[in-house]
């Protein structure tokens, strides 16, 4: 099954590729509190990234500022080259498993459905182009076995998969996935990970957040490391310091042979 083309005309009338998410002295302000502050980077297109840092770091703000449900209220993030609110269907946004009703009676084909609901006709029509979309999305990720099963049924690296089925299904370039392997084991892990990994080199661009620094983070092409200011960003290899793991964490935080342990 082939995969879904993606046209947008706002992307073609640049010659020079863009970066699919370039963010330029953001600031994030809740009230009187700072959570993002001074946070400058660039990720081209294709590439898997990963986002650590400690909690409160916000890792959670960095993702929904680039799908648009906050605003910067100092510098600019754009998504090849749109402003976020303009770009809503460029971006697929997976929230983390605790935001979700796994016990809401809703199969796995209707979840997936939910991302063409922008295309869907009158009366949410399900349209041939629509039903393909579905289709392409769930083989991509290797569930189309499982459409007809209720979203309770499946593990929590299914569940994970059925929702980038769904940001596939929009047509999402950019892919936000909010601490997808949480309360996800060490195998399953690895599956998604290998879904992802394929999807990058179909062309989609892949962030998420991860506490996983020794197996998960080591698997990406880039990591952004986020304690309310940009505290390194380029390979794992290159930023996994000693300095920059003690900013992010503290002095407690163990070198090993093996990797950085917390």
């Amino acid at each position: 099954m082939s995969r879904t083309q993606i046209h947008d005309p706002a992307l073609e009338t640049h010659t020079a590729p863009l970066p699919a998410v370039d963010a330029h002295c953001m600031c994030v302000t809740y009230g009187k509190d700072t959570v993002l502050r001074d946070v400058t980077f660039s990720v081209p297109s294709g590439a898997f990234v990963g986002i650590v840092g400690p909690n409160g770091a916000g890792k959670s703000t960095l993702l929904k500022a680039l799908v648009g449900i906050v605003e910067p209220t100092e510098g600019t993030v754009h998504i090849y080259g749109i402003d976020p609110a303009r770009s809503r269907r460029l971006v697929g946004y997976v929230p983390q498993s605790d935001d979700v009703n796994w016990q809401f009676p809703v199969t796995v084909w209707d979840v997936v459905m939910m991302g063409r609901t922008p295309s869907l006709g009158p009366f949410r029509y399900e349209s041939a182009a629509d039903k393909h979309a579905v289709m392409d999305a769930l083989h991509r990720v290797g569930l189309l076995h499982r459409k007809g099963d209720m979203i309770r049924s499946l593990s929590g690296g299914q569940r994970q998969r059925v929702f980038v089925a769904r940001a596939l299904a929009q047509d999402a370039r950019v892919l936000l996935l909010d601490e997808a392997f949480s309360g996800v084991d060490v195998g399953s892990q690895f599956e998604l990970i290998a879904v992802l990994r394929r999807l990058c080199e179909e062309g989609q661009t892949i962030l998420l957040t991860t506490h996983d620094l020794a197996n998960t983070a080591r698997q990406l092409d880039m990591i952004l490391c986020l304690n309310c200011h940009l505290c390194a960003c380029g390979p794992p290899d290159e930023v996994f310091t000693p300095e920059v793991l003690e900013e992010l964490y503290g002095p407690h935080v163990v070198s090993a042979e093996s990797g950085y342990t917390i």
